[in-house]
């Protein structure tokens, strides 16, 4: 009866008469020790355990090797796998349930480099690793991400004759997937002859993990011309596949194999069907599934306004996170982050205060993340002075409140407020990343005083960030706007990566402060080295030919903004129509005028 319990895992049965048979039996013996053991392990009871080893030791039982493989099971489940450990090598004769039950508890709490360690010292001992044991450490392996250790086990599961094993084939796939070699996994998966359900699963996770989704997507189409049925766990790898390449058809024929195999109800693949139809752009679509599931949780509600914000459909989001209040959800800090976002968009001041106090309630003010994102939608909604309070009240500071306090005070054009930030953030000892010094060197730019850039240009440096163009189309800009040309120029001739906008940075300065000529010869240079001009670009030269007055050159922009079919943009003829008139050439100007399709006030001015 003790035995029956255990085998259909009702441990507290088992422990409840183990309690009754021993008011009538005083001796008790190795069989029934190693079942109530299971059923401690079951119901993870230690102090039964505790007591029960004491029992153990009493009867001179402590170093047989089945009661001392048990002990090792049952404080593994409890977690103390340190007590484990100590039975374990108080064994005299240890077999492969001993050394099995050792490593199986290493990988129950993730001792992965314990495990690894009893592995290599079970081989120096001259035991033979079994099926068993085999599987615990490429489970290790996988953890650690190492390879030669995976190779190490590959080679002896070779010597063993069981690499077409399904169980040890597909722990392989997995090792191998984690420790970054997917080819190698799917050789693994190539020459088993016998595929199941853990093995398609395992190498469809593999190309998802490695972001080769169109790998699973391919392996997927043969799983099912292999006649193989697609269970829970496929459908969730194929989904995310599906979500990442972002092709409709394929999301669409998934959703009826997961209607044939009746799992449309499933919380879990309903979340990944909404995310997935999220990320190929059919929200209602994403939607419909939504509102199909009987019973949503948390990653359902978060799937679906996560797809709300994907396609700023914000009113949207905030109208769902209302229904998730109405309907009792509690919400985590995942679907904070998500209306979060949708406040900021929407900027109504009272959403935002209504999720805050939610967010008190839940004790998550001071979290890093959720503070960040508070800080953010208060600067969106106009209350800086809030998103200040929320920003001094978050204990562990990290370079995204940092950045989003100093993008809010840039917003609002409180630049001398964003520059004192940025020095209390030196100061502090936080480190300046790329985006927090783009904030910073717009408010130098508003601020225009030259010494506030160049810490900012040195602190670039130190932090070999001079290479990023990104960052130095931003020290041109700063620099022109100071009135330092020629150190603006000095960036832009430095710069290896030019892109349209270094160009445009550089145009736009030489226009500023008067210097034509300079922009005229830059625009030459720009087509010299294939540079396409652009709206933007064209508009600063075009005004660059208006001051000098020589009409070859505003021809020659016409003609661009012809050959780049850009000829019916307002803003661009308006230009042309007012170089031509500078020039003295009214008919030219009135040419344009009269082929424009759509005037506005300032075609009618120019």
């Amino acid at each position: 009866m003790l035995s029956g319990y255990v085998h259909h895992e009702q441990g507290a049965s088992a422990l409840e008469l183990f309690e009754r048979m021993q008011q009538s039996v005083s001796c008790l013996d190795k069989f029934v020790y190693t079942c109530v053991l299971k059923a401690c392990g079951l119901e993870q009871t230690f102090m039964e355990i505790m007591l029960l080893h004491h029992q153990i030791i009493d009867d001179s039982l402590e170093k047989d090797v089945s009661i001392g493989s048990s002990l090792i099971d049952s404080y593994a489940k409890c977690g103390v796998v340190e007590e484990a450990r100590r039975v374990f090598d108080n064994l005299l004769n240890k077999n492969e349930v001993s050394w099995g039950a050792m490593l199986a508890g290493y990988n129950q709490h993730n001792k992965e480099l314990s495990a690894w360690e009893l592995f290599q010292k079970m081989l120096q001992d001259g035991a033979e690793p079994d099926k068993v044991q085999l599987l615990c450490v490429l489970k290790a392996c996988g953890n650690i991400g190492t390879l030669w250790q995976g190779k190490l086990v590959h080679n002896l599961i070779i010597d063993d004759g069981l690499e077409k094993d399904v169980s040890i084939g597909s722990s392989l796939i997995d090792s191998y997937a984690k420790c970054g070699v997917v080819e190698e996994a799917r050789r693994v998966f190539d020459n088993l002859l016998n595929k199941n359900e853990v093995s398609w699963g395992a190498m469809l996770a593999g190309y998802n993990q490695h972001n080769k989704e169109l790998s699973a997507w391919e392996l997927f189409q043969k799983m099912l011309q292999d006649g193989a049925e697609p269970d829970k766990v496929r459908l969730l790898c194929v989904l995310k596949a599906c979500g990442s390449i972002g092709t409709l058809w394929q999301g669409k024929l998934v959703h009826n194999l997961i209607i044939d195999d009746g799992l449309e109800k499933d919380v879990s693949i309903g979340s990944s069907l909404i995310d997935s139809y999220a990320k190929c752009g059919v929200v209602e679509e994403a939607r419909r599934v939504f509102d199909n599931l009987l019973n949503k949780n948390e990653v359902s509600w978060g799937a679906m306004l996560a797809g709300y914000n994907q396609h700023n459909k914000e009113l949207s989001a905030w109208e769902l996170f209302q229904k998730m209040l109405q309907d009792g959800a509690e919400p985590d800090k995942v679907r904070l982050l998500c209306v979060l976002k949708a406040c900021g968009s929407i900027g109504t001041l009272w959403q935002g205060k209504l999720v805050h106090n939610l967010i008190i309630d839940d004790g998550l003010e001071k979290d890093v993340s959720i503070g960040s994102s508070l800080i953010d939608s208060y600067a969106k909604c106009g209350v800086v002075e809030e998103a200040r309070r929320v920003f001094d009240n978050l204990l562990n500071k990290n370079e995204v409140p940092w950045g989003a306090m100093l993008a809010g005070y840039n917003q609002h054009n409180k630049e001398l407020s964003a520059w004192e930030l940025f020095q209390k953030m030196l100061q502090d000892g936080a480190e300046p990343d790329k985006v927090r010094l783009l904030c910073v060197l717009k408010a130098c730019c508003s601020i225009g005083t030259l010494w506030q850039g160049k810490l900012v240009h040195n602190l670039i440096r130190i932090h070999k960030l001079h290479m990023d163009v990104v960052l130095e189309n931003a020290l041109i800009d700063m620099y022109a706007k100071c009135g330092e040309l020629e150190e603006a120029f000095s960036v832009f001739s430095t710069l290896q990566d030019r892109d349209i906008v270094s160009w445009g940075a550089m145009l736009a300065g030489y226009n500023q402060h008067n210097k034509e000529l300079s922009a005229w010869e830059l625009f030459q240079k720009m087509l010299q080295d294939g540079a396409e001009p652009d709206k933007v670009r064209l508009l600063c030269v075009l005004k660059a030919c208006g001051s000098i007055g020589t009409l070859w050159q505003g021809k020659l922009v016409n003609n661009l903004i012809r050959i780049h079919k850009l000829h019916m943009d307002v803003v661009l003829e308006n230009a042309l129509i007012d170089m031509y008139a500078k020039c003295g050439e009214l008919e030219e100007a009135f040419s344009v005028f009269s082929t424009l399709q759509d005037r506005d006030i300032v075609s009618w001015g120019a």
